[in-house]
């Protein structure tokens, strides 16, 4: 009777244990920045892509703030879309970081910091007045936001009194304007084709009814 317990008992331990697993995997899954942090240094937003230029320059600057010893994660959140499963947390940058944090910690605090339109915050990576005076550009959607984190990173480390340089961003990290420039110049070219050829099409036709008459 007793083995019978016992058995009865371990059975429902290892049910626990699977709930418990399934829970966290389930967690994890409705916030992708909790799984990208876990192998990358930046979670960046899914639309519209991040100019490349400001790409590379934020992980530069990942790359050199850890030199010095911050292990820094950064989060940019450009729409709840972003959030998966936990929509109702965009606009609540504080309230997301702090869940963020606790989601990609597993050997003590994560240094964070994580930036959505509304504002910016700082989860074990200093005092939050690095960031002080520092305004989100959301204006220019991904490319904006990103810009604003690679400031923060600055920011991050020369509050630690360890700046960092400043990465060269060359001219293409405006936030993706010059794409819709090409598009609509592009359109305006084929509207001027088909103009033309709809001129000379009508420019014959004049002509063989006044050959005919």
């Amino acid at each position: 009777m007793a083995l019978i317990r016992s058995r009865a008992f371990l059975v429902f331990l290892l049910v626990l244990v699977g709930g418990a697993v399934r829970a966290g995997a389930a967690a994890a899954d409705a916030d992708p920045a909790s799984d990208v942090l876990l192998v990358q240094n930046a979670f960046l937003p899914y639309q519209p892509a991040t100019p490349p230029a400001l790409v590379k320059g934020l992980n530069q600057a990942l790359t050199e703030i850890h030199a010095t010893g911050l292990q820094l994660k950064v989060a940019i959140i450009g729409s709840p879309v972003d959030l998966g499963g936990i929509p109702d947390l965009f606009g609540q940058v504080r309230r997301y970081a702090a869940f963020l944090e606790t989601e990609i910690s597993y050997r003590g605090p994560q240094p964070l910091l994580v930036v959505m339109p509304d504002g910016l915050s700082l989860q074990a990576a200093g005092p939050a007045s690095a960031l002080s005076g520092l305004a989100v550009d959301a204006h220019q959607q991904s490319g904006g936001l990103a810009r604003t984190a690679l400031l923060a990173v600055e920011r991050i480390a020369a509050a630690r009194g360890r700046p960092i340089a400043a990465p060269s961003l060359g001219a293409s990290s405006g936030g993706g304007v010059t794409g819709p420039l090409i598009v609509a110049a592009v359109a305006v070219l084929l509207l001027l084709a088909v103009g033309l050829v709809v001129r000379r099409r009508l420019g014959r036709a004049s002509a063989m009814v006044a050959a005919r008459q």
